[in-house]
């Protein structure tokens, strides 16, 4: 027969118990939701067995918090690159999961371009609750919406790290107007304010489900042949993590300071790329770099 004793211990243990499992379930419930990109089948696959040819590791301002890691990526390593795609990724991804993407784009005129695919740094992210997670800029709150805080010092921070991976590929003899700037979500607000501020006309920006990250005086400070650099802008009208609302304020905005803006919004997408989105990139590509047809 228990004593007392006995049955006081046996309680709390069970009391202990249920407590431990209430914490744990408090600790699943607010694991922020990371960054999705969804594109079909094929890029998984493609994930799964990324190929090796033509690819390689580098790093820009190792010392650097704000440093990036890049996967490049030619399509072609025997004829010379005709233009240079640099596509930055969303919170909590990473450019290397992103690779199999470029399979996607099989027209002609893609056979020799480069892909850059740049890895952000893992830093602290407060809507994150202060815990480190891969972010090219700290984020005051999920889901984004006009009401969020800007965080425009480490934009700006993480923009000169962008324009040194342009600057490399200049040097390395492409011209500025063959260099795109793609990103999605975090990555897409980082590329429009890379090309906002870089000095030279670039080929062409895509944003996919982003934001302006920066504050309204931004306007009065964009380059004049930042200016001539065409957006295409795609955001998704279900969209749970950047309020559409919020990324469909940004092209009226980019009208006015005299910034060129296509902007296309998706009934029923979430936050995610869907295929028609990059067959419309592939034809904002063609019309950039002089291709008579996208399917060229």
């Amino acid at each position: 027969m228990l004593t007392r004793s006995c049955w006081r211990s046996k309680l709390a243990y069970f009391l202990i118990s249920i407590l431990v499992l209430l914490w744990f379930g408090v600790l699943l419930k607010h694991q922020p939701e990371r960054d999705s990109l969804l594109v079909g089948e094929a890029v998984r696959e493609e994930q799964e067995q990324v190929e090796t040819v033509g690819e390689k590791l580098l790093s820009l301002n190792s010392s650097d918090q704000h440093s990036v890691c890049l996967v490049s990526s030619c399509n072609s390593v025997e004829m010379a690159t005709s233009a240079v795609v640099i596509w930055l990724h969303g919170l909590g991804d990473s450019g290397t999961a992103n690779v199999g993407i470029k399979s996607l784009f099989t027209a002609q005129f893609m056979k020799n371009v480069k892909w850059l695919f740049p890895n952000a740094p893992v830093q602290r992210v407060t809507a994150n609750y202060g815990a480190y997670m891969p972010s090219w800029f700290d984020v005051g709150e999920l889901p984004i919406s006009a009401q969020s805080p800007e965080m425009e010092a480490g934009v700006m921070k993480t923009v000169e790290s962008v324009h040194a991976m342009i600057n490399k590929e200049v040097e390395a003899g492409v011209s500025p107007d063959k260099i795109f700037l793609c990103g999605f979500s975090q990555g897409g607000a980082l590329t429009l304010a890379s090309a906002l501020f870089y000095p030279e006309t670039l080929a062409g920006a895509a944003v996919f489900s982003g934001w302006v990250p920066l504050n309204p005086e931004f306007i009065s400070k964009i380059p004049a042949k930042a200016k001539q650099t065409p957006i295409l802008w795609l955001h998704g009208m279900n969209d749970n993590i950047v309020d559409f609302k919020h990324g469909q304020a940004g092209p009226p905005l980019l009208e006015h300071a005299g910034v060129g803006c296509e902007f296309k919004a998706y009934p029923g997408l979430g936050h995610s790329i869907s295929n028609e989105e990059l067959s419309l990139l592939q034809e904002f590509f063609g019309r950039r770099l002089g291709a008579s047809s996208s399917k060229e």
